[in-house]
């Protein structure tokens, strides 16, 4: 008889682990383009992130709306992560500027 292995535990998805699916691939790839390729923030052009401004666990309909998406940089993203709430008005305000 063989000896059956031990499963892994699964553990919490990070975004090395998320599955891009196409239609994730063109909202970010549509928020870059937006955004000109530069944080929102600080306009740093190094290490930038997609960042859904109603996170994308509690918004199912406005996931994939480019609305809902700004780009960020790692350290800008590090501040914004938790506080979505208190940067969302600023942020969509930057946003609508950028898309005139």
């Amino acid at each position: 008889m063989q000896k059956r292995r031990k499963r892994k535990k699964r553990r919490y998805a990070t975004n090395k682990d998320r599955v891009y699916t196409i239609r994730y691939k063109k909202w970010i790839k549509d928020v870059f383009k937006r955004d000109g390729f530069q944080c929102v923030l600080c306009s740093s052009s190094k290490g930038i992130q997609a960042h859904h401004i109603v996170r994308h666990a509690d918004s199912t309909r406005g996931r994939y709306l480019i609305t809902n998406g700004c780009v960020l940089c790692y350290e800008c993203h590090k501040k914004v992560t938790g506080k979505e709430t208190y940067y969302a008005p600023m942020l969509r305000k930057i946003i609508r500027k950028n898309a005139e």
